[in-house]
């Protein structure tokens, strides 16, 4: 480390400025360098008429007293910050870069050179003129207390071209109503123009205005500036980024944003993006669309319901398809009641109450169980990003014949359902309760099935959005309502090798989703809540074999059928941030049409046991819904 002064009368000296520390004095036709690969400060006193350089690519701080030296300084690449005085002029060339508060001679920017004052934002005193050459920059910054930086010139601004970059803002400012700066002052007058004005963002628009000795720098947004209305609308900034309708929905309530606290950070963190691609992703975090897109996948979960209903009423009337089992039935007492004839049914009230294994088919009282579990994707359709869900459960029912051959029954159940939305770093679970009434009866080869079912689904969501400069992380708790009522008609064809039924299914689905309060940032959404209302039109051939598996009696069944949705197919829900206009997205689409397939085994592996595979699939435009269920019934 050099601790001595330094008198250089000819020749060249360089050193690294990490370890120079002494002064310099610099003859005329010498050169004095000092080299900054890493960070460093130079506090000596510099005098003379020589050269004096800055080389090397990290910031050399000169905070010493150059008042006496009157040669040329050059900035060759890096920073050079003068915080102190240095007398001279200065030439800035490719690479190059001129900023902090002090006090400096002429001042001239060459091509790919860069005056950058303050060490933040502060202000370049120069004695004499300063001068911009086509291709050199000037970068500015703007804080919130209406200042900028600033290069004051006591002689002429000579512009000849180059490029004022506005290079940082403040995210604590509204530009809503645009902003002023004034970036430079010439007391000997302004001359030329610069090229072109450059702003960090997609959505602002960065201006310059000659008054005078002064430049001026107007920053405003890319939309109209409000007019002078006690309450103007907010210009439409954001939309111009937007392709998607959800992206086009999202940003209009984000052009609605209150000016001031965290709505405003949220507000300038959009509005400082570079591009209206990093915009269009910054929507699509901020949606919320899972909100909506939820509301198809309990849609679609509300088959899981009607099915073990309407398969159970089948399984009692002996139908074609059914799933294979036994039931828990009583004999003796009033629930063994079905008796062929009223001596039995005297016999029977007689006896004490006792648990049996039984046929599906019983005209008993008779309880039964089963368990349902599917997974299911809705491809993203350009707008709403794609969905994964999957729910299991189980449904435990009890039901009798009463009067003229009526089946008639009640269940209940829980199920747990997980779903995701990669696309927008969203998902979710539910538990859902059940509960339903069902009921049937057989004419000949003519059948109905109906009933009724309501479903509680208690709803939590997560999600995150994050992008440039904003992160929040959010989580909603929210009920659900989903009622259904659906009735089916079948008419049973039994043929020497299979039986058949044709069958035709009408459902009504009605979802009604709670309020939502998310609890997270300025990203947090509120929603009063939203319905959906389907119907479901299925029409489909059922077939069933009985075999023998090995020593086994056993049944293979099957479905196929073609389901129809009218009404809403498309979830949509309004939503608006804590000071924003509200706004509508749409979620992913069940779909309007959908093959619906069947498959089954069920297998009698004992008197009271009964061993069953089953798959279901339905398969339409975007969406693709699989259940699998392996299932053990015993009745002790």
């Amino acid at each position: 480390m050099s601790t001595v002064d330094w008198n250089i009368l000819g020749g060249s000296l360089s050193a690294e400025a990490a370890g120079f520390t002494g002064d310099t004095a610099i003859g005329s036709g010498a050169s004095f360098t000092l080299n900054a690969d890493s960070a460093a400060t130079y506090a000596g006193t510099l005098s003379g008429a020589g050269a004096f350089g800055k080389t090397g690519a990290a910031s050399l701080n000169y905070t010493g007293d150059g008042a006496g030296f009157t040669g040329l300084t050059t900035v060759a690449n890096g920073l050079l910050s003068v915080n102190g005085t240095l007398g001279g002029p200065i030439n800035v060339l490719s690479g190059g870069t001129l900023g902090g508060n002090g006090t400096m001679g002429p001042v001239t920017v060459s091509s790919g050179g860069t005056a950058a004052p303050g060490n933040s934002i502060g202000t370049l005193n120069v004695n004499g003129d300063v001068t911009f050459n086509s291709g050199s920059f000037y970068q500015v910054e703007v804080a919130s207390n209406g200042t900028s930086d600033l290069i004051a010139a006591s002689g002429r601004a000579i512009l000849n071209g180059g490029t004022v970059q506005l290079s940082a803002l403040d995210p604590a400012v509204s530009y809503r109503n645009g902003q002023n700066y004034t970036i430079l002052t010439a007391a000997g007058g302004i001359t030329g123009a610069f090229e072109s004005t450059i702003a960090p963002s997609f959505f602002l628009n960065a201006d310059l205005v000659a008054q005078g000795d002064s430049l001026g720098l107007t920053i405003t947004v890319t939309g109209d500036t409000p007019g002078p209305d006690p309450e103007p609308t907010p210009p439409a900034v954001f939309t111009s980024a937007a392709i998607t309708p959800n992206q086009y929905a999202t940003a209009s309530a984000l052009d609605t944003l209150a000016q001031s606290g965290a709505p405003l950070a949220l507000y300038n963190s959009i509005l400082f993006l570079s591009s209206a691609e990093a915009a269009r992703g910054a929507f699509n975090q901020l949606s919320g669309e899972v909100h909506a897109s939820v509301q198809s996948v309990f849609m679609e979960q509300s088959s899981l319901i009607r099915g073990a209903l309407t398969d159970r009423l089948r399984a009692a009337q002996g139908g074609v398809g059914a799933s294979r089992g036994v039931v828990v039935s009583y004999e003796g007492g009033a629930l063994g009641y079905a008796a062929p004839s009223s001596v039995q049914v005297a016999a029977d009230m007689a006896m004490p109450v006792k648990a049996v294994a039984a046929p599906a088919t019983t005209e008993r009282f008779a309880l039964w169980s089963t368990g349902f579990g599917n997974w299911g994707e809705f491809n993203g359709n350009g707008n709403a990003a794609g969905v994964s869900d999957s729910t299991g459960g189980f449904l435990i029912g009890a039901d009798a014949t009463i009067g003229d051959g009526w089946r008639l029954g009640v269940a209940g159940g829980y199920s747990y359902t997980d779903f995701s939305v990669p696309g927008r770093n969203s998902s979710g679970n539910s538990d859902n309760w059940h509960v339903g009434l069902y009921g049937g009866k057989v004419w000949g080869p003519l059948a109905l099935r109906t009933g009724l079912a309501y479903t509680w689904q208690d709803v939590s969501t997560a999600r995150s959005v994050g992008f440039t400069g904003f992160y929040d992380s959010l989580n909603a708790d929210y009920d659900v309502g989903t009622f259904q009522a659906f009735g089916e008609l079948g008419w049973r064809i039994d043929a020497a090798f299979a039986s058949f039924e044709p069958y035709a299914n009408l459902s009504y689905v009605r979802l009604d989703g709670g309020s939502y309060f998310e609890q997270g940032g300025a990203a947090a959404l509120y929603s009063d809540g939203s319905d959906m209302d389907t119907t479901f039109t299925t029409l489909g051939l059922r077939v069933s074999k009985e075999i023998i598996l090995g020593s086994y009696d056993a049944t293979l069944r099957g479905a196929i059928g073609w389901r129809h949705a009218f009404g809403d197919v498309t979830p949509a829900i309004s939503q608006a941030f804590a000071s924003s206009d509200a706004f509508t997205v749409t979620g992913v689409a069940i779909a309007e049409d959908a093959a619906v397939l069947e498959a089954g085994l069920d297998v009698l592996v004992g008197a009271n046991t009964t061993l069953g595979v089953a798959y279901t699939g339905q398969f339409g435009d975007s969406v693709t819904q699989n259940g699998f269920n392996a299932t053990l019934k015993v009745s002790f």
